[in-house]
C-alpha cells in the first residue's frame, strides 16, 4: 500500500514539474517575442506553439503584427498548432494583409482551429479575390465542418461567394452537396453553372456538364435504387 501510495506521489510529481517546465517555457519564449533580434522573435514564436499553452495565445496575437514577416508566419502557424478559438478573430483580421504567403499561413491557423473559425471564414468569401481564395482553401480543409455552410452560400446574393461555394464543395466531396449544387445549375451566373457542374463531377464521378435536366433524372433514378436496395435488405 505504501509502496503504491509513494509511486502516485511521484507520478502526480512528475506531471508537476512538467507543467512549471512549460509555464516557464511559455514565459521565457513570450518575454522573447519583444528582442530586437528578429530571428530569436520568430524562433520563439515557433516554440510558443510547441508547448499548446492557452497562455502563449495573447503574445501570438500581438505577434500578428510583428514587423517582421517570418515573424508574423510563425505567429500565425503556432496559434494554429494551440487551437485556441480566442485567435480566430485577430487572424481573421490578419487574413486581409497584402502578403500571399501569410494569408496561406492564416488559412491553414483557421484551418486547424475547426469549427469556430466556419462563419467568419464565409464570410470573407465576400472579400476581395486574394482573401476569398485563402478563405475557400481553409473552409476546404476543414471538409465536413464547413459542407452545411458552403450549401447555404450557394444562395448569396454575390456571384464570387456561389462561385467559390461551389467549388469548395466539389473539393470537398461530400455527397450531402449533390442535390444542392444541382440546384445551382439553374444560377443565371455561368461562371456558377460550370463551377456546380465540375463539383457535382468531382463528389459523383458521373458527368452531364451543365445539364441540370440530365442531373436531375440521374438523381432521382439513384435515390430510388438505393431505396430499393435498402427495402431488399430489410426483407
Amino acid at each position: 500500500m505504501r509502496k503504491r501510495i509513494k509511486v502516485i506521489l511521484g507520478i502526480l510529481f512528475l506531471i508537476s514539474a512538467v507543467g512549471m517546465e512549460y509555464a516557464q517555457d511559455t514565459t521565457t519564449f513570450a518575454a522573447n517575442l519583444k528582442d530586437k533580434d528578429w530571428h530569436l522573435r520568430m524562433k520563439a514564436a515557433e516554440e510558443l506553439g510547441k508547448t499548446k499553452e492557452v497562455g502563449a495565445v495573447e503574445p501570438l496575437i500581438a505577434a500578428l503584427s510583428d514587423r517582421s514577416l517570418s515573424v508574423q508566419e510563425k505567429a500565425a502557424w503556432s496559434l494554429g498548432e494551440i487551437g485556441d478559438p480566442k485567435a480566430v478573430e485577430p487572424l481573421v483580421a490578419a487574413l486581409k494583409s497584402e502578403n500571399p504567403f501569410l494569408r496561406r499561413n492564416i488559412a491553414q491557423a483557421l484551418a486547424k482551429i475547426g469549427q469556430p473559425s466556419v462563419k467568419p471564414l464565409i464570410t470573407l468569401l465576400k472579400e476581395d479575390w486574394g482573401v476569398r481564395g485563402n478563405a475557400a482553401y481553409a473552409l476546404v480543409a476543414m471538409g465536413d465542418l464547413a459542407v452545411p455552410s458552403l450549401i447555404a452560400t450557394l444562395g448569396d446574393k454575390k456571384v464570387f461567394v456561389r462561385w467559390y461555394s461551389a467549388w469548395a464543395l466539389g473539393e470537398i466531396k461530400d455527397p450531402k452537396a449533390v442535390e444542392p449544387l444541382i440546384a445551382a445549375l439553374g444560377d443565371k451566373d455561368g461562371y456558377v453553372r460550370w463551377n456546380a457542374g465540375w463539383a457535382l463531377k468531382k463528389i459523383t464521378e458521373e458527368d452531364f456538364g451543365e445539364d441540370q435536366e440530365q442531373w436531375w433524372k440521374w438523381w432521382k433514378e439513384k435515390n430510388k435504387l438505393t431505396t430499393e436496395n435498402t427495402e431488399d435488405a430489410e426483407n
